[in-house]
């Protein structure tokens, strides 16, 4: 669609998001796309006003052991 003319930088950004949400609504990539801007916990609470927050195990996925022991600088993801 057409971007409507004049709008300041936090109308542009809620324009966008909503346009992501259009987009992605129905894919599993949404969940990624809010977790990746770490967007996901406030997301969801505006929508659900019981939602506390997902646990950072929820967010991030374990880094294989094997890449670990090719890298000694890489920590293990909090929570695994």
């Amino acid at each position: 669609g057409t971007v409507p003319a004049g709008m300041d930088q936090a109308a542009m950004r809620d324009y966008i998001m909503h346009e992501r949400l259009v987009e992605l609504g129905l894919e599993q990539s949404r969940w990624l796309d809010l977790a990746r801007h770490d967007m996901l916990n406030a997301n969801l609470a505006s929508h659900d006003p019981e939602f506390v927050a997902f646990p950072v195990r929820a967010v991030l996925l374990p880094i294989p052991q094997n890449e670990i022991d090719l890298n000694p600088n890489i920590t293990q993801n909090p929570g695994w």
